[in-house]
């Protein structure tokens, strides 16, 4: 999630970003909307921060020609929605 990213620069407009941490930025606010939804589920879970990594590492998406994890993609591209996904189903 972490190049080319679409945002507000510094000087009040708008530009393209890259690197770790646009992807930082993302993957909180992935996580955020995993806790909220968990805690809003009945009956709540209580995601530990281990269980949390798992669901966005079981959701990422993946070429099927990479070993991962990898130092390029890591576990794969962020997925929220299969995240969520593997969470409904469990």
């Amino acid at each position: 999630p972490g190049v080319n990213v679409y945002g507000p620069s510094a000087d009040g407009g708008y530009t393209y970003m890259t690197g770790t941490s646009v992807a930082a930025a993302h993957v909180a606010g992935a996580a955020a909307l995993i806790f909220a939804w968990d805690i809003r589920s009945k009956p709540a879970t209580y995601l530990s921060s281990t269980n949390l990594k798992t669901t966005l590492v079981r959701g990422a998406r993946r070429a099927a020609t990479r070993i991962y994890p990898n130092n390029e993609w890591g576990y794969g591209i962020l997925d929220l929605y299969n995240s969520f996904e593997q969470m409904r189903l469990q």
